[in-house]
């Protein structure tokens, strides 16, 4: 596996980009985990698919639709990022890695709306820090646009590069 989840008060388990579960392994672990959303973005039927699941039910699917450096659609471009609802924790927007960097996608269509959540799931660390630290600027300017706090879980170490983490429009934890 490459990283670990981070696990937001026991209400959310995020693991990153390419955590190295199955879909299977990650609806089985969704049943280890009863009281948690458990979001994941994985390789499957070779395309980069986001995912989340409460109980072993599968509540979100969607392709990456942004990629970076030298990534590849082996199968088809997914649709741009949008919310899901989740009956115990509300409205949840997942975001995969360079999906980010690219608000034009997503964001126009939700200020104003209710998001309880952005959670957005990076597969490797930063690779410089000025690209680290444009993107922990997103999150912050996401959190205070939408209202709501945006979980990050980056593969990898932890270290001065990895963007693991929770950022509120009130302040980094």
């Amino acid at each position: 596996m490459v990283g670990e989840p981070l696990d937001y008060r026991g209400a959310i388990r995020l693991y990153p980009e390419y955590c190295g579960y199955t879909y299977e392994e990650l609806e089985w672990i969704s049943h280890s985990y009863p009281d948690a959303l458990v979001v994941a973005s994985i390789v499957h039927d070779r395309q980069n698919l986001c995912l989340a699941f409460r109980r072993g039910v599968e509540l979100y699917r969607r392709g990456k639709c942004r990629l970076y450096g030298d990534e590849k659609f082996t199968v088809e471009r997914g649709v741009a990022p949008y919310p899901f609802v989740d009956k115990v924790l509300g409205y949840i927007l997942p975001i995969v890695c360079y999906e980010l960097m690219f608000p034009e996608d997503y964001i126009g269509n939700y200020i104003g709306l209710r998001l309880d959540y952005v959670v957005h799931m990076v597969g490797w660390p930063m690779v410089s820090e000025e690209q680290r630290e444009g993107w922990v600027a997103m999150h912050k300017a996401l959190s205070i646009v939408l209202g709501c706090p945006v979980l990050c879980c980056c593969g990898g170490k932890r270290g001065r590069m990895n963007i693991t983490g929770v950022v509120t429009k009130q302040q980094e934890v």
